[in-house]
C-alpha cells in the first residue's frame, strides 16, 4: 500500500511544482466579441480598469468572471470578522453554520481557511469549486455490492450485521478521502518549503486554491484521483489508520508544531443530513434517543463519525485536532444534532452560527457596487440612477448582484440598464419597465446571449411544489405573503423554524428580528448589531424572490387541471378573500383590492384602455374618449434632503438635474389563469398607514404604480394615467385618479348620505379633511393638506385641460348597490323621502358649502363612476371564478324584490289618501298635528288664568281687538267655512 502511494506522490511532484511556482488563478479576460469592440481610444481606460481588478476566471467557464474567488482574504468586514472569529474558535466543539443559498457562507469558510491551516470538502458538488472527491463517495456509495440501501427492521436476524457493515464500508469511504487530503497535503508542503515559499499566509491561500481548483497537470482533479486509487487497493480501515499515522506526523513535523488544529470544513452538507436514512440507525440510549428503540440516521452522521475517529486513531499523543464546520442551506439543528450523536460525538454539542450577512443596507450596498464600476460611469450622474435601480430590485442576499457584476464585466459596462432588466426578466419572467421614459434602454443596443453563462437561481420552486403536498397550509401562507406584498408591498414577514424548507430552498433566509428594520422600501441592520443570532427568524423580505415566487404561483395554478400545485392564482384568493365561501362578502379592503386588480387587468393592455369604456362619466368630458395606460412615477432627486428635515419640507418641483422615470405597467389577460404581468415597475402598490409614507408617494419615491392611502386622506384608491397621443409620435401626458370603493349590500342603490360622502373624498379639497371640514394636520405635519395639493402639482408632463386644476380625474367604485349621481341633485325625490339618513340639516348644510354638488371646490375636476357591468365582464373571463357577476345577479334580485314590496307600500298609502278625503291618512302626519293642537289648547288654558287674575273697569265697556278674530277656535271654524 505504501508503495502505491509514493509511486503517486512520485508522479505528482513535477505538476505539483508547477502550481506552486505559477499563479494558479488566471486573470479573467473579457470575450473577443465584446473586447474587440471595446478597443477604442474612449475605452482605453475602461478596458485598464477591468484588467486592474484581476478578477479570477472561473475553472468551468474560463470566459467568465470568477466572483466567488476575487480579492479571497482581503475581506475586512467587521461582521464577517467577527463571524470566521466564532466559527474557527480553537475548540473540539463542532460548528454548524447556516442559512439560505447565495448569502455568503462559502465566502466566508474561505476567508477564514486563508487564516487558518483547514480542510475544505463539499458534500454536494456544483462543478465549479472543490474537488468531487467527497461527493463522489457520497453518491457512489449505494452502488457498492455490499452496501444495503433499506435495511429490515431492527428485530431481524439480520439487521445488526447489514447496519454495521453499511457503517464499516461508509467509514472506508470516508478514511480514503481523509487519507487523500492528507497525501496530498504533506507533498505540497514539502514543494512549497523546497521552493522557498516562506509566508505563512501565501502558503494557506495556495493550499485553500489547490482544494478549490484541484487540477494539478494533466490530471483533473487530484484528490479524486487520490481517493480512487485508495479505494482500488480495498485496504482495510486498520490499513488506512496505520498509514494515516506516518502522514499525521509528517505534516505535524512540517509545521514545527507538536500539535495541529485542523479545521475541517464539510460545505453544502444539506444533502448529506437527510440522504440515506433507511441505511444506517441510531444506537438506543443514544444522546438523542434516549429509548431503546433504533432510529433512521443520515449518512452525514458517519460522516462525521468518520473524521472524529479517523484523526483520533491515526494522530498519536492527538497531533492533530481536528475542528468540524458543517454549513448548509436550511439544516435544522435538531436534524443535525442528531445526526452527529455518536459514541464519538459523546454530549452531542456543537455551535450554531446563523450568517445574516447580506446586502439590505445601502451604504453597504452602494460600497460593494463601486468597488468594480470605472471611475467615469462612478462620477457621472448616471451612476446613481443605476445604483438606484440595483438596490431597489437585488438588495437582500450577496449572489443576485454579483451575478449581475459579472454579468457587467463581460459586456464592458456599455448596457449597465438592459442588463438590469434581462437578468431580472432572467429571475421572475417579466421584464421591469421602471426607466421607460428615461430613454436609457433605448440607448443601450441588444447584446449578445450572456445568460446561459450565470449560475443557476437560488430559488427552487420544483421543490417547493413537492413541498405542498407535504405541508400545503405552510406554502399557501408563503405563496399568499407574495401575493400581499406583489399588491401592496407588505413589509417582512416572519415564519417559524417550521418552515425551515423554504430557507432549504431559496426562498427565506435567517434573520434576527431585532436587527432588521423597516425602512422606506428596504431593509436596514441596526447600526451595532452583530450578524451572528443564536435565535433568529426566518424571513421573505427580498423583492426578487417575492415577486418571482407571486409570479410563479400565479401562472401555475391551472383551474381545469389543478394537479399537485394547491395553491390558488392570485385573482382566486382576491376573490375568496372579498366574496368569501358564502353570499356575504367580508369586513376588510376586500373591495378596493378587487378593483385595484381589474385596472391593472383593463389599463395594463399595450394599445392601452379608452377610459369611457370602463367609466360612466357624469358629465361629458373628452377623457371619455382617450386611451389611457396604468403608470408608475418615479423620481431621483439630485439633492439628497437633510437629515431630519421634514417631509413636507422636501415638497418641490423636479429639476432638470433629477431623474425622472414613467414606466408603464402591462399584462396580459390569460383566460381561465386572470392576469399574467409581463411588464412593472416591481410590487404594483404600496399600502401606507401615515401620512408621512403617503407623501413619499406623492413625491415619487418608490415604483409601486397604486397608492392605498392611510384612513384620514379620503379615497381608498389612488395612481396616475398615462394618457395616450390620438396620433402617433403626439407626447403623453398624465393625470391623477382617486377611487372611491362603497360597498352596500342592502341598499338598491347607493343613498344621498353615501354619494355626498364619496363626493367628499375624491374632491382634492377635501383631502385630509373629515366631513365636518376640520383639516387632519398633527403637530409633526403642519397644513398637511396644502403640501399634498402641492406635491401633486409637480407631476410631471401633467394634463392641464382635460382633468381640471389638479389634473385629477374622481371615480366611484360601488358594489353591488351602483351609485347614481343622478340621485344627488334631485330635488322631489320620492324615494329619499323615507331616508331616516339623510336630514334636512344635512342638505343645507351641503348646499350652504357649494351651490354645486358635483364639483364642490369648482376647479372642474371630472366624475365618473366605474362601470360594475364591465368590470364583472372581465371578471368572469376568468374560470371558474364568476362569483361577481353570481352576487351581483343575487342583490339585485333582492333589492327587486325589496322595490316591489316598498312600491305596494306607497301604493297603498296613495290610495288610502283618497279613500279618505278630508281625513288625513297618514297617522304620523295625524299625530304630530294631535300634538300641536294640545300645545295650543295648553297655551290657551294658560292664558285665560292669567286674563281672569286682572282687574276689569267698571262701567267701561270693553275694546274689541283683532286679537279676539285670533282666538284658536275661530281661526278653526275659518278654516272649516
Amino acid at each position: 500500500m505504501e508503495a502505491v502511494i509514493e509511486r503517486l506522490v512520485e508522479t505528482l511532484k513535477e505538476p505539483m511544482t508547477a502550481f506552486v511556482l505559477s499563479d494558479p488563478l488566471p486573470i479573467w479576460n473579457p470575450p473577443v466579441e465584446s473586447w474587440t469592440e471595446m478597443m477604442t481610444d474612449e475605452n482605453v481606460e475602461l478596458s485598464k480598469h477591468i484588467r486592474s481588478l484581476a478578477i479570477p476566471a472561473r475553472s468551468d467557464e474560463p470566459n467568465c468572471p470568477d466572483m466567488l474567488l476575487h480579492d479571497l482574504g482581503t475581506m475586512t468586514d467587521p461582521g464577517v470578522t467577527r463571524l470566521i472569529e466564532t466559527t474557527f474558535a480553537p475548540t473540539k466543539q463542532p460548528c454548524l453554520l447556516i442559512n439560505t443559498s447565495g448569502s455568503g457562507k462559502t465566502r466566508a469558510m474561505l476567508e477564514g481557511l486563508t487564516q487558518h491551516w483547514g480542510l475544505y470538502f463539499i458534500c454536494s458538488h456544483d462543478g465549479q469549486h472543490g474537488s468531487k472527491d467527497l461527493s463522489y463517495v457520497i453518491d457512489e456509495l449505494p452502488d457498492d455490492k455490499n452496501f444495503t440501501s433499506v435495511l429490515p427492521p431492527p428485530g431481524s436476524a439480520n439487521f445488526r450485521g447489514l447496519l454495521e457493515q453499511n457503517q464499516t464500508l461508509a467509514a472506508k469511504r470516508f478514511f480514503e478521502v481523509l487519507l487523500s487530503r492528507l497525501i496530498i497535503l504533506d507533498l505540497f508542503l514539502e514543494i512549497v518549503s523546497r521552493f522557498g515559499v516562506k509566508e505563512e499566509y501565501k502558503r494557506r491561500k495556495l493550499w485553500l486554491l489547490l482544494q478549490l481548483k484541484p487540477k494539478l497537470g494533466h490530471i483533473p482533479d487530484v484528490f479524486l484521483k487520490a481517493t480512487l486509487l485508495l479505494n482500488d487497493l480495498n485496504a482495510p480501515k486498520r490499513n488506512l489508520v496505520r498509514v494515516g499515522k506516518i502522514y499525521t506526523t509528517r505534516i505535524v513535523s512540517q509545521f514545527n508544531l507538536r500539535q495541529l488544529r485542523l479545521p475541517i470544513v464539510l460545505d453544502e452538507s444539506q444533502r448529506a443530513a437527510v440522504a440515506y436514512t433507511s441505511s444506517f440507525r441510531s444506537a438506543p440510549g443514544s444522546i438523542t434517543n434516549h429509548s431503546a428503540e433504533i432510529d433512521p440516521r443520515p449518512v452525514l452522521r458517519e460522516l462525521v463519525a468518520a473524521c472524529l475517529s479517523f484523526f483520533t486513531s491515526a494522530s498519536t499523543d492527538d497531533q492533530i485536532i481536528p475542528k468540524l464546520i458543517i454549513t448548509g442551506t436550511g439544516l435544522r439543528r435538531d436534524t443535525v444534532r442528531e445526526a452527529i450523536a455518536s459514541s464519538v460525538l459523546k454530549h452531542g454539542n456543537f455551535l450554531s452560527v446563523y450568517i445574516i450577512d447580506s446586502l439590505d443596507d445601502k451604504v453597504k450596498h452602494r460600497r460593494y457596487l463601486q468597488k468594480y464600476l470605472p471611475p467615469k460611469l462612478l462620477e457621472s450622474k448616471a451612476f446613481e440612477h443605476l445604483f438606484d435601480r440595483v438596490h431597489h430590485w437585488l438588495r437582500g442576499r450577496y449572489r443576485f448582484t454579483a451575478e449581475y457584476i459579472s454579468l457587467l464585466l463581460q459586456d464592458g459596462f456599455r448596457r449597465p440598464h438592459r442588463i438590469l432588466g434581462d437578468y431580472i426578466k432572467h429571475a421572475i419572467g417579466c421584464m421591469p419597465t421602471d426607466i421607460c421614459a428615461t430613454g436609457a434602454i433605448n440607448r443601450e443596443d441588444r447584446f449578445f446571449d450572456l445568460f446561459p453563462k450565470i449560475s443557476v437561481f437560488p430559488f427552487d420552486f420544483k421543490q417547493l411544489e413537492r413541498l405542498s403536498d407535504e405541508n400545503g397550509p405552510e406554502v399557501e401562507a408563503l405563496v399568499r405573503y407574495a401575493y400581499d406584498y406583489l399588491l401592496g408591498s407588505s413589509p417582512p414577514h416572519s415564519f417559524t423554524l417550521r418552515e425551515i424548507a423554504f430557507v432549504q430552498y431559496g426562498f427565506a433566509r435567517y434573520t434576527h428580528e431585532t436587527e432588521v428594520v423597516q425602512v422606506e422600501d428596504t431593509l436596514q441592520p441596526v447600526e451595532g448589531k452583530s450578524n451572528l443570532s443564536s435565535d433568529p427568524k426566518i424571513h421573505v423580505s427580498e423583492p426578487l424572490i417575492l415577486l418571482a415566487l407571486a409570479l410563479w404561483s400565479n401562472r401555475k395554478y391551472n383551474y381545469e387541471r389543478p394537479g399537485r400545485w394547491k395553491t390558488r392564482s392570485f385573482l382566486y384568493v382576491l376573490c375568496q378573500s372579498f366574496f368569501g365561501n358564502s353570499s356575504k362578502p367580508e369586513i376588510g379592503n376586500g373591495l378596493e383590492n378587487y378593483i385595484a386588480y381589474y385596472l391593472i387587468a383593463v389599463l395594463g393592455k399595450k394599445e392601452g384602455c379608452r377610459l369611457g369604456d370602463i367609466m360612466n362619466f357624469h358629465r361629458k368630458s373628452e377623457l371619455a374618449d382617450r386611451k389611457a395606460q396604468l403608470a408608475a412615477v418615479h423620481i431621483l432627486r439630485d439633492d439628497q434632503a437633510p437629515n431630519g428635515s421634514s417631509i413636507l419640507d422636501q415638497v418641490k418641483a423636479p429639476t432638470a438635474a433629477d431623474h425622472i422615470s414613467q414606466g408603464v405597467i402591462t399584462s396580459t389577460i390569460l383566460h381561465e389563469e386572470g392576469v399574467d404581468l409581463s411588464h412593472f415597475t416591481g410590487a404594483l402598490g404600496r399600502r401606507v398607514e401615515r401620512a408621512e409614507q403617503l407623501m413619499e408617494w406623492l413625491l415619487f419615491r418608490h415604483r409601486n404604480a397604486i397608492c392605498f392611502p392611510d384612513r384620514n386622506f379620503g379615497p381608498d384608491l389612488m395612481f396616475v394615467l398615462k394618457l395616450l397621443g390620438d396620433e402617433p409620435g403626439t407626447k403623453p401626458t398624465y393625470i391623477w385618479v382617486v377611487v372611491q370603493s362603497k360597498q352596500r349590500l342592502k341598499e338598491p342603490e347607493l343613498d344621498k348620505r353615501d354619494l355626498v360622502s364619496c363626493l367628499h373624498t375624491v374632491t382634492p379639497s377635501s383631502f385630509y379633511f373629515d366631513t365636518n371640514g376640520k383639516p387632519y394636520a398633527p403637530k409633526r405635519l403642519p397644513k398637511l393638506p396644502a403640501k399634498v395639493l402641492e406635491a401633486m402639482s409637480f407631476l410631471p408632463d401633467r394634463e392641464t385641460e382635460l382633468a381640471g386644476k389638479h389634473s385629477l380625474l374622481r371615480v366611484i367604485g360601488a358594489f353591488p348597490a351602483p351609485a347614481n349621481l343622478g340621485r344627488i341633485f334631485s330635488v322631489n325625490d320620492d324615494d329619499d323621502d323615507d331616508d331616516d339618513d339623510t336630514s334636512d340639516e344635512d342638505w343645507q348644510r351641503v348646499e350652504a358649502v357649494s351651490p354645486d354638488i358635483q364639483d364642490p371646490d369648482m376647479d372642474n375636476h371630472p366624475l365618473a363612476t366605474l362601470s360594475i357591468t364591465k368590470m364583472l365582464n372581465v371578471m368572469d373571463e376568468f374560470e371558474p371564478l364568476g362569483k361577481g357577476s353570481a352576487f351581483l345577479r343575487n342583490h339585485t334580485e333582492a333589492m327587486r324584490l325589496s322595490n316591489a314590496r316598498v312600491r305596494v307600500k306607497k301604493r297603498a298609502k296613495q290610495d288610502g289618501r283618497k279613500r279618505g278625503g278630508k281625513k288625513e291618512a297618514d297617522s304620523g302626519l295625524r299625530r304630530s298635528r294631535r300634538v300641536i293642537k294640545a300645545k295650543q289648547a295648553k297655551q290657551e288654558a294658560t292664558k285665560r288664568k292669567e286674563d281672569a287674575k286682572k282687574p276689569t273697569q267698571v262701567g267701561h265697556k270693553r275694546k274689541r281687538t283683532g286679537e279676539e278674530d285670533d282666538h284658536p277656535r275661530k281661526r278653526a271654524t275659518r278654516r272649516k267655512s
